[in-house]
């Protein structure tokens, strides 16, 4: 069955090319270029290969008489995208002359190729007429061989004027394809001068230069004379100073040291040099927070101030030591690392002196507040007995008078033991947040409820003054505080407000919620503070300078404001202050809330 089918093929295919060979026209397949790529048919009478180089072009393979109309259809042909046809084309290669069709084809095919089907097509002649008469049978015959002939001359000339016209516009394109080159080897030649004014220029600064090198290394030398000096300078400064210096190099390597160091820690040179910070005196200093802030100072250049650093070591015992540090040397970038200089201070002293002094005002604080306690006792007890015999005894006007100016005077002396007593209590707290020994009593409770009845406390101390209160109605504010130390912030924000604010200006008391953070906020119509007391006022014994108190008593011990940054910071919250001078002051806390 196999073999069958294979010599059916192999028939049909013998068939097709009988008919091609001897039925389809001549034709080739040619490309954009007139190369021919395939050829149909029998195409020797109208091809064939001229002499010389061997070249595949129609137009060079055509006979005689077939290249005007060949370019003449193919032009049409690419230009309209449709086929094109020429008739009556005459070869005059063979006698008797051939009368020829002549059809290009635009095939489809892909975008940026383009293929042609060109077809050569005999025409046959005619059915010949009947005979003529005998009267005149040589004039017919010459007459149709003459209308022939003028038929066959008219297309040659139709085919010269398209030739004629294509070599002109070839040569229009090559006359200003010609006008162009000469154009661009004008500005060639321009080009050129300017270029050699251009080197003429350029040997005259390469001259200029050379002579600025030459005083450029001279200046070069006459630097590096200076730095050298500059360096012995600050080698001679750096070995005279009595603090311990360090100078690291940007991945944390001592690079030198000064005596004072070696002096204070008991170290040799070649013990420290060229080794890590970290690993100096087997560890002592690898801190992290200190390795953070050095990589801060490294990528920042933000220098590192008073960083406390408390150990004991194994050559000299416990000390405490403040560490500043500074970027001193700025290399180009990539050119290398910069330097970094440590200086090292022993606070061990002035610690235990701190410690000491706050130790001594914490007794004396207890010695001086029992005192005042019973003399504060002894004073409302003589006030108490006074009303009493005001109240049931009927007196002169002269012991009227009397009477009304004692209980003035005790009222004013109680109030100043009150204030007596607030500042002990200050030195006391100060005292216990020094040694840490502050110790708070968090609870569960309700902030704006701590608030409210702080305020109406003071007011009723101060009913001559407006408090204004803004708090959430109907809400609840639940925060783990110690309630009491709580109300003392808020006293002590409230108080601030009324001393340091004309009596008839009202303050202003209020809270928010922002999330999941509570915000108290306590605002005056006082001068307010400039940015620099701002910063200022949070430390201890830290009194405004300029600012006048408007009401009340005086200013205190400048411990309040940094009692209340303390314990707000144990409660995990914020304090801050906003403020513009001449316009009044509002300070701030913030507490974390809780489910």
């Amino acid at each position: 069955m196999l073999k069958e089918t294979t010599q059916n093929n192999d028939l049909q295919q013998e068939v097709d090319r009988l008919l091609l060979a001897s039925y389809v026209p001549a034709s080739v397949v040619v490309d954009a270029e007139m190369n021919i790529l395939q050829v149909r048919g029998h195409t020797g009478p109208y091809l064939e290969l001229a002499p010389g180089k061997t070249s595949l072009n129609l137009l060079t393979m055509a006979r005689e008489g077939l290249r005007p109309c060949l370019r003449w259809a193919f032009s049409a042909a690419r230009k309209s995208h449709s086929p094109v046809t020429r008739e009556h084309v005459q070869v005059t290669a063979f006698d008797p002359t051939r009368e020829l069709r002549i059809t290009v084809l635009p095939l489809k095919g892909p975008p940026a190729e383009r293929y042609f089907l060109v077809l050569f097509e005999e025409e046959i002649a005619p059915a010949p007429l009947p005979a003529p008469s005998e009267e005149q049978p040589g004039r017919t015959g010459k007459r149709g061989s003459s209308a022939r002939r003028i038929a066959a001359l008219e297309l040659e000339l139709a085919t010269t004027r398209i030739k004629m016209q294509t070599m002109l516009e070839e040569r229009d394109a090559a006359n200003e394809e010609l006008q162009s080159a000469n154009e661009e080897i004008r500005t060639s030649n321009e080009e050129l001068q300017s270029s050699n004014e251009e080197l003429k220029t350029s040997q005259e600064e390469l001259q200029s230069a050379n002579q600025e090198l030459t005083t450029i290394n001279q200046e070069l030398a006459r630097s590096n004379e200076q730095i050298k000096l500059a360096e012995e300078r600050t080698n001679a400064i750096v070995e005279t100073v009595r603090s311990p210096l360090v100078v690291l190099t940007n991945d944390g390597h001592i690079e030198r040291t000064n005596a004072a160091f070696h002096q204070f820690f008991q170290v040799l040179p070649q013990e420290t040099e060229g080794s890590l910070l970290s690993d100096l005196s087997n560890g002592q200093w690898n801190i992290p927070r200190l390795r953070f802030l050095l990589e801060q100072v490294s990528t920042t250049n933000e220098p590192l101030h008073d960083f406390e650093v408390e150990h004991t070591f194994p050559r000299i015992g416990h000390k405490i030591l403040l560490l500043n540090a500074r970027r001193v040397v700025d290399e180009p970038a990539g050119a290398g690392d910069h330097l970094h200089l440590l200086a090292i201070e022993d606070i061990t002293a002035r610690k235990e002196l701190e410690r000491q002094k706050d130790l001594m005002l914490g007794m004396t604080s207890h010695e001086l507040k029992t005192p005042l306690a019973a003399l504060r006792g002894m004073l409302q007890l003589v006030q108490r007995r006074l009303k009493r015999v005001v109240v049931t005894r009927h007196m002169p006007s002269e012991w009227g008078s009397f009477v009304k100016d004692l209980t003035k005077s005790l009222e004013d002396s109680i109030r100043q033991i009150d204030v007596q007593t607030r500042l002990i209590n200050d030195l006391l707290d100060v005292s216990r947040i020094t040694t840490k020994t502050l110790n708070l009593s968090p609870e569960r409770c309700d902030l704006i409820s701590i608030v409210r009845q702080t305020v109406e406390d003071l007011q009723a101390i101060a009913p001559e003054r407006s408090l204004l209160l803004a708090l959430p109605e109907h809400a609840v504010v639940p925060v783990l505080a110690d309630g009491a130390r709580i109300s003392q912030v808020v006293t002590n924000y409230v108080t601030n407000a009324l001393r340091y604010s004309s009596p008839d200006q009202p303050v202003h008391i209020g809270l928010t919620i922002q999330e999941d953070v509570a915000r108290v906020w306590v605002r005056d119509q006082g001068p307010g503070l400039s940015e620099e007391a701002q910063t200022q006022l949070w430390q201890r014994f830290q009194q405004v300078k300029g600012v006048p108190v408007l009401s009340g008593s005086g200013k205190g011990l400048g411990l309040g404001l940094y009692i209340c940054q303390t314990l707000i910071e144990q409660h995990q919250g914020e304090v801050g202050v906003e403020s513009t001078p001449g316009e009044g002051s509002t300070f701030w806390f913030t507490l974390p809330m809780i489910t």
